[in-house]
This record gives C-alpha cells, structure tokens and sequence, in this order.
C-alpha cells in the first residue's frame, strides 16, 4: 500500500470507531437516563451523579487526560463504597 492509501485506511477506521463510540455513549446515555426514571428520587440523584462524572471521565480520557479521569472515578468510588 502506499502512504495515502494507509493513510485514507487509518481516517476510515478512525472514523469507524468514532461513530461506534458515540453510537456506545448515546446507549449508555439512554440508561442512566432510563435508570433515572425508575428509581426514587434520592438514588436517581446519585446515578445523575455518576452520569456527569462518567460523561467527564471519559471526556478528559479522550483529551488523553487519563489521569484526571482515573482520579474522578476513584473519588466517585470513595463517597459511595
């Protein structure tokens, strides 16, 4: 193969993972969201808690941040272990 072609197979399946990403978040989005629905009010506040946090998490895991999201998730762990 040459480089462009390499290249244009790397953006296709740079590509492809993306939108298997958001396709995963938009699901696990849908499930807090449902979770949230069916819980009573106090634990619907938590699993909102996690929401945020984990949409945090793994916004700063793509900036390539992965310390600061491995520390919100262990501080999540904490208050509710």
């Amino acid at each position: 193969m040459s480089n462009k072609a390499d290249l244009d197979q790397l953006k296709r399946l740079s590509n492809e993972a993306n939108e298997q990403m958001k396709r995963q978040m938009n699901l696990l989005d849908g499930t807090f969201n449902e979770m949230m629905v069916k819980l009573p009010n106090d634990e619907a506040k938590k699993v909102e808690r996690l929401k945020v946090l984990t949409q945090k998490a793994i916004l700063l895991a793509k900036q390539g941040k992965a310390d600061e999201a491995q520390k919100i998730i262990k501080e999540f762990q904490n208050q509710w272990a």
